[in-house]
C-alpha cells in the first residue's frame, strides 16, 4: 500500500479542498457548512475564499451563492462542480459587481 488515497474514494468537498491545498490555499475547519458554502480558505495575500461544492453541472440560479452574513464584501466566491471521472471541478468564479 502506497499510503496514498485514490482521487475515487474522496468525497467532492474532499477533492475541493485537495485543489486549494494544491495552489496555496490554508482550509479552515469548519464546524458545520455555511449555508451553500462547504469550504472557508486563506492564503494570507489574496485573502478568504469560500467555496461551494456540487456534483454535475454548474448552477444556472445563482442567488443562493451571495456573501454570507458577517463576511466582507471582498470574500471571493467560487462553485466547484464536480463530474464523475473527472479530475478537476468545472469552476465557477463569483464576485460582486459595484
Amino acid at each position: 500500500m502506497s499510503g496514498t488515497t485514490d482521487a475515487t474514494e474522496l468525497t467532492d468537498v474532499q477533492r475541493s479542498e485537495q485543489v486549494l491545498l494544491a495552489v496555496g490555499y490554508r482550509v479552515i475547519p469548519l464546524a458545520r457548512r455555511l449555508g451553500c458554502w462547504d469550504l472557508l480558505a486563506t492564503d494570507g495575500r489574496r485573502g478568504l475564499i469560500l467555496v461551494a461544492v456540487l456534483h454535475g453541472a454548474l448552477p444556472a440560479d445563482l442567488a443562493k451563492y451571495g456573501v454570507p452574513h458577517g463576511f466582507p464584501g471582498s470574500v471571493k466566491r467560487l462553485v466547484h462542480a464536480w463530474s464523475s471521472g473527472e479530475c478537476v471541478p468545472k469552476t465557477l468564479s463569483l464576485t460582486d459587481s459595484g
